[in-house]
């Protein structure tokens, strides 16, 4: 839809839909994408460039209507839908407008859970003003229902953050059921809305409350550090003792209901503001100290982010010293736990945003105006935003999936990326596709490269977006978009970051299934990965390249162990020794001791040589190669070590899995495209615990 012109010259932005009687404006951009439950919309009401306030209200069938400020013609509202076809009215001063929207409930994808976790022994009551707590207004189910909301309003923000990015309003869904509403004051309702779970945890109120437990502490110079489960463990365990649905892979943020503020101690206790992974599941959590301030259903969210009350910090907790009025509370409050969910699905600290400490200006995604400032455009809204790392990263997270998406990968197969040292840079490989990298200079991101359906190859610089930049890649695999081998040159990647001699560089890179691999001091990066083999009787060796290690390499006792061979290839000789010198023989044959991992190899040459790499003991099995066959790929399961390898050749031949087949993330080990093989390295303790291999130019 083109731009559409109001009476009085106010030029609506492109996909606004405009009253008959031309007073009210709605911006309907992206629309057909319904996968939320509760929309954010902007639009303009009245005569543009006036001073006046006012209020549209928003009717519709099926939920009570909604009455949401109008500043100097700007309005920001939130509208519920339910499932089928919506009639959403607008009315303002006699004017009305109606817009119809569909809403289908998502159920391809995993859903965000919800949990509030108490003490065992837990009062079931929240920190709260003294007028609160008369009024029964910080219990257990004023929580679930602030909870509830807040979920909501993060939905909310992410689907318009990633419409503004161009990625349509994809966002997480919620776990829902058919339960009576809270997201309106004015019924009770059942519809299908947000479950919050109540998790309870091992420990008593008062050893939760424990001060090194919380993660504010600040132990005195001296103090031992302390053994006791933190907060962030402390939930992990009542969602394993809760059981299903938290004990498969899942994706789950907890209010922590027992956080309280000790102002003797200065502290909240309690309280632990973190989000990350813990085994089969992704975790955020965060404390109660502000819940007080949160709306608890829609007709609380203007009231709450313009609630100029003083924190008395005799009771209350302000949290960092941000939290000096009640709406400052709730944007710390709601603003810092989405932060914390951000964490849980993957996100970094960003530079700018709400991954960074973005959070204070949370209310301003949502209201024309705040004490102080008037009006709030989506211009103004400062920090309450997703950088655009952060939307990158969810296009393809498998909490934004839509139904026509591609299905995501197999579990077990390989969603890790695999890094190649080349002569001039660095060769990319991930099966399943990979949707961005980063390049982050001293701890701070500084570019990124993104692939997607909508941005294909396209480049973020400290200067912003740019095209000049020369990339190479390939694309192949299912997905045609986000390429399964990707090769940089290390001039480009230096010309797109900019780092200096001198800074600590980190090369980040994030697969379509959200598995994330990094290089860290990726400036020393050429050096490290550039050998010679001491190959022969001559000095200088065989030039080569070996490959980033699988497996940590750092048990007990492990020693380092390195062998040379070639692969046989119909196309191109062995590698040899510059200016004449010795050729490297072909490996004839494989003897594999393996157990529960793999304990070590023995690697037999064409010339009667043999290696011992590792142990020789476990269950061996033999590979011989026959004439003309060569060493396709090592597939390799590895995380702290080796848990598991396929040998496969080149005519086909496999070994299966040996070793802890189901251990560990899957990448494979060969040459590089271009590069022939010259052998393998690694370490081993009690068993292999790193491998590598070394590689040639053809």
């Amino acid at each position: 839809m083109g731009q559409i012109l109001t009476p009085k010259g106010y030029s609506a932005p492109s996909g606004f839909r405009v009253s008959q009687e031309r007073r009210v404006s709605l911006d309907t951009a992206g629309l057909r994408d319904k996968p939320l439950r509760v929309l954010l919309l902007y639009g303009r009401a009245g005569q543009p460039n006036t001073s006046f306030e006012d209020a549209v209200t928003v009717t519709s069938a099926t939920f009570p209507t909604q009455v949401w400020p109008v500043v100097d013609s700007h309005f920001k509202c939130l509208v519920p839908l339910e499932s089928g076809q919506n009639v959403l009215r607008f009315h303002f001063q006699g004017a009305d407008m109606y817009f119809t929207v569909h809403y289908l409930p998502p159920l391809q994808s995993p859903p965000m859970r919800l949990v509030v976790m108490l003490a065992k022994d837990s009062p079931q009551v929240f920190d709260a003003p003294p007028n609160q707590q008369a009024q029964n207004l910080n219990t257990l189910s004023v929580a679930v229902k602030k909870l509830r909301c807040a979920a909501y309003l993060w939905q909310a923000l992410t689907a318009e953050q990633m419409q503004r990015h161009g990625f349509g309003r994809r966002t997480f869904r919620l776990d829902e059921t058919w339960l009576p509403d809270s997201l309106t004051n004015q019924s009770s309702d059942q519809r299908n809305t947000a479950q919050v779970y109540i998790a309870r945890a091992r420990v008593t109120t008062a050893e939760m409350r424990e001060p090194e437990r919380a993660q504010q502490y600040n132990p005195p110079p001296g103090t031992p550090k302390s053994t006791k489960d933190n907060m962030f463990a402390l939930f992990a365990q009542a969602l394993d003792d809760y059981g299903a649905p938290f004990d498969q892979p899942c994706y789950v943020v907890g209010l922590i209901l027992d956080s309280h503020w000790d102002p003797q101690q200065s502290l909240i206790v309690a309280h632990a503001a973190l989000g990350g992974g813990r085994g089969n599941r992704r975790q955020g959590v965060f404390g109660s100290h502000c819940t007080h301030a949160w709306p608890s259903c829609l007709e609380e969210v203007v009231p709450a982010f313009l609630d100029t009350t003083k924190t008395d910090e005799s009771i209350l907790a302000n949290d960092a010293k941000e939290c000096g009025e009640y709406w400052r509370a709730a944007n710390i409050g709601m603003g810092a736990f989405l932060h914390e969910a951000g964490h849980m699905l993957t996100l970094s600290h960003t530079p700018t945003g709400l991954m960074s400490r973005g959070f204070n200006n949370f209310n301003r995604t949502f209201m024309v105006k705040e004490p102080g400032l008037q009006p709030i455009a989506p211009a103004d809204e400062a920090g309450s935003h997703w950088h655009r790392v952060d939307v990158v990263r969810f296009r393809y997270h498998p909490c934004f999936r839509r139904p026509i998406d591609p299905p995501p990968a197999p579990p077990g197969s390989g969603t890790e990326c695999t890094f190649y040292p080349v002569t001039d840079g660095l060769l990319l490989q991930c099966p399943v596709g990979i949707s961005m990298v980063e390049m982050w200079v001293n701890g701070r991101y500084r570019a990124h490269i993104e692939y997607s359906a909508e941005f294909p190859g396209k480049v973020y610089t400290p200067a912003g977006p740019q095209t000049q930049v020369r990339l190479q890649h390939t694309t192949s695999g299912a997905n045609l978009i986000t390429p399964c081998l990707v090769t940089l040159t290390l001039d480009d990647l230096r010309q797109m970051s900019s780092w200096k001699d001198g800074e600590n560089v980190k090369l980040e890179v994030v697969t379509t299934a959200q598995a994330i691999e990094s290089i860290d001091h990726f400036e020393t990066f050429p050096q490290r990965y550039q050998v010679t083999l001491p190959y022969g009787d001559s000095v200088g060796g065989i030039p080569a390249l070996k490959s980033v290690q699988f497996g940590r390499g750092e048990m007990k006792g492990t020693t380092a162990f390195a062998t040379y061979f070639a692969s046989f290839s119909p196309q191109f000789p062995p590698p040899a020794v510059p200016n004449d010198g010795p050729a490297l023989p072909f490996l004839s044959h494989l003897r594999i001791y393996h157990g529960r991992y793999i304990d070590g190899l023995t690697c037999s040459m064409s010339d009667g040589t043999w290696v011992q790499c590792g142990n020789a003991k476990g269950n061996p099995i033999e590979l011989a190669l026959a004439p003309g066959e060569g060493l396709a790929c090592i597939n390799v399961r590895s995380g702290f070590w080796i848990d598991a390898i396929e040998v496969v050749t080149t005519t086909g031949r496999t070994t299966g899995w040996l070793g802890n087949a189901t251990g560990g993330g899957l990448r494979v080990l060969k040459p590089p495209v271009g590069y022939q093989w010259a052998g393998i390295y690694g370490s081993c303790a009690a068993w292999l615990d790193a491998l590598g291999c070394f590689y040639t130019k053809v």
